[in-house]
C-alpha cells in the first residue's frame, strides 16, 4: 500500500504526544503532521499501522486509533531518532 507520509511539523510536540498517548487517533495524527487530512488519507495511514500491529500481535483498544509506538516506526519516525534530533537542536540553541 503506497501512502505518502508527510514530515512531522514539530519534533517537541511529536515527542510529547508519543509519551502521553498509548494510542493516537485522527485528531492526534493531524496535529502531529500539522495538516488537514481527508478521511481516506487518515484511513490509509492507519491501515499501514494496523498491518504492522497485526504482524506484531499488538492489541488495540479503540477502532479509530493506532498504537503510538508502532505508528511512529511504520511512518519512519522512531522515537529514539526524534529524541536525538531534538537534543541536537537544543544543544545548538536552535529551539527552546
Amino acid at each position: 500500500m503506497n501512502v505518502r507520509i508527510p514530515p512531522i511539523k514539530d519534533i517537541k510536540k511529536a515527542i510529547v504526544l508519543y509519551y502521553t498517548k498509548h494510542e493516537i487517533d485522527n485528531k492526534d495524527i493531524a496535529e502531529l503532521f500539522g495538516e488537514e487530512f481527508s478521511f481516506g488519507k487518515l484511513s490509509r495511514m492507519r491501515a499501514l499501522v494496523r498491518l504492522q500491529m497485526k504482524e506484531e500481535k499488538t492489541p488495540f483498544f479503540n477502532a479509530n486509533a493506532v498504537n503510538t509506538d508502532v505508528a511512529y516506526r511504520v511512518w519512519g519516525f522512531p522515537i529514539e531518532d526524534l529524541e536525538r534530533r531534538y537534543a541536537k537542536l537544543k544543544k545548538l540553541k536552535l529551539i527552546d
